[in-house]
């Protein structure tokens, strides 16, 4: 058996051992970590770099061509719109005041009266219903005066009459006679008159003698400048 001294000190060399070898196996973990750390990573291939800026080049022409596109569509937005603008305009309404015209030109101007539509049979004065119309001498500034123009005929004998009455004033208007034997359709022209002043209602008024129909055709009144 063994002297007590000689297994302490047995005992104690085998801690000293186990104590060297956690020193030594700690500086080596250490180290190791280390230089783990500090070697470089390995770098993307140069094939992967080169697909990623295509990808890159690509998605800028998109933009790129998207900003074109888009300013084109803006410049020709605006054009329309100045377009539709002008069209747009205000154009200034008539106004309602009367207006005079001023005839300077020597052409004649006509005042259409129309045909017959019936007949007169009296022996004195009487309005054809169907040879009405309305005139203002103010809307032919400037002339010189007016002379009535018809086709008239008798049915079968007499003597046909026509002259121009203002309905509005109940008086007849001056200087319009005109008569025929005919019995077919003279043209007759009346003497130069002037109808009176303001908007007024006129009607052609036929008479016969003998009581024989008479018609008329394509009355209209001549204005002349």
């Amino acid at each position: 058996m063994k002297p007590v001294s000689a297994q302490r000190g047995f005992g104690l060399i085998l801690i000293l051992v186990v104590i060297g070898l956690s020193i030594a196996g700690g500086v080596g973990i250490y180290y190791f970590t280390r230089a783990s750390k500090n070697t470089p990573t390995a770098s993307a291939s140069p094939t992967a770099q080169a697909t990623d800026l295509n990808v890159q080049i690509t998605d800028l022409k998109k933009q790129l061509a998207e900003m074109q596109a888009e300013k084109a569509s803006k410049e020709d937005l605006s054009r329309l719109t100045d377009q539709l603008q002008a069209l747009e305009s205000p154009i200034p309404s008539p106004t309602e005041a009367s207006t005079v015209t001023v005839y300077s030109s020597k052409t004649p101007v006509y005042i259409p009266i129309g045909s017959s539509t019936d007949s007169v049979t009296a022996t004195d004065w009487k309005s054809f219903d169907s040879l009405t119309f309305s005139a203002d001498p103010a809307d032919y500034a400037g002339n010189t005066g007016m002379t009535l123009e018809v086709n008239i005929r008798s049915n079968a004998g007499g003597t046909a009459y026509a002259r121009i009455i203002n309905v509005t004033d109940n008086s007849m208007v001056d200087n319009t006679e005109v008569s025929t034997t005919s019995t077919t359709f003279a043209f007759l022209t009346s003497g130069q008159f002037k109808l009176s002043g303001g908007k007024k209602t006129y009607k052609i008024q036929g008479k016969n003698p003998t009581g024989d129909p008479i018609f008329i055709q394509n009355a209209r009144i001549k204005v002349t400048f």
